[in-house]
């Protein structure tokens, strides 16, 4: 039998993934926080790789909970943001 693992990168990129999710307090058990929305955290996957290294773990966290985001998060995602009128 045999096992193929992922090149090393992907493993590296992976486990600081793991752990940014981790210790950034989105897998923590925090009572003050709600739930994860499924569609928030989709739109934050899908975001360009280059946008998603600038966040903050701050702005991650206020982009998965907060209603109100602070303003560099706002100036981070201005470009994708869509009129719903």
């Amino acid at each position: 039998m045999v096992i193929r693992l992922p090149d090393t990168f992907s493993i590296a990129v992976f486990g600081l993934t793991f752990l940014f999710l981790q210790k950034g307090g989105i897998m923590e058990n925090n009572p003050g926080k709600k739930k994860i929305d499924p569609a928030k955290m989709q739109a934050l996957r899908s975001l360009p790789v280059e946008i998603k290294q600038s966040l903050t773990r701050e702005e991650v966290d206020a982009f998965l909970h907060d209603e109100v985001w602070p303003d560099s998060l706002r100036e981070k995602l201005k470009d994708y943001f869509v009129d719903e009128n």
